[in-house]
């Protein structure tokens, strides 16, 4: 398979992740304005134009937790680090202007 041509600039905004959508070797993402079933909580993750991430993750309480870290698009891929963490990879399938898929 050969790997997507993405553009960095059509990745620009917020995504959250729509594990409804998600296959065995898939996961998906959509903008927040997507008509999502009701869910407890759900991840996503905001990339701005000038490379840095906001990443929100479920917390204890169901609550986002909001962290800072960067973002760029190399051969196909997003690479997504937060902090001193190790760096999360996701190998790009398609996306358009409403849905972001990824790679399990």
């Amino acid at each position: 398979m050969s790997k997507p041509d993405i553009d960095p600039e059509a990745l620009h905004g917020s995504w959250v992740r729509s594990p409804e959508e998600d296959t065995a070797t898939e996961m998906v993402f959509r903008p927040p304005s997507y008509p999502f079933p009701p869910s407890r909580s759900r991840d996503g993750m905001r990339l701005s134009p000038d490379g840095t991430l906001t990443q929100a993750t479920a917390g204890a309480t169901d609550l986002a937790r909001q962290r800072a870290g960067r973002w760029r698009v190399e051969n196909g891929a997003l690479h997504l680090q937060v902090g001193d963490e190790a760096g999360r990879v996701l190998h790009l399938l398609a996306l358009s202007s409403d849905r972001l898929v990824a790679k399990r």
